[in-house]
């Protein structure tokens, strides 16, 4: 199962990119999109399909971390 600091390497927030909501690395396309698409029971592939640019690796890592993803970066602080 996967951590929110594991998803580093698949999602970014930038403030030059999207104003800094959360995407998915080397995209514009918003974490929420994938989430909007789960709650709505839309599947999987439908939002490959509509936002192929994002690996399904990426996909999966994401809905692997267990309750709701940041929807703008995310917090790595140890404290």
């Amino acid at each position: 199962m996967s951590t929110r600091a594991d998803l580093e390497h698949v999602l970014l927030a930038d403030p030059e990119i999207m104003h800094g909501e959360l995407c998915f690395l080397g995209t514009r396309v918003p974490v929420r999109l994938l989430l909007e698409y789960v709650q709505a029971g839309d599947s999987i592939e439908d939002f490959s399909e509509d936002y192929p640019s994002v690996p399904m690796e990426f996909i999966a890592e994401v809905l692997r971390v267990p309750g709701e993803t940041p929807q703008r970066g995310l917090d790595t602080s140890c404290s």
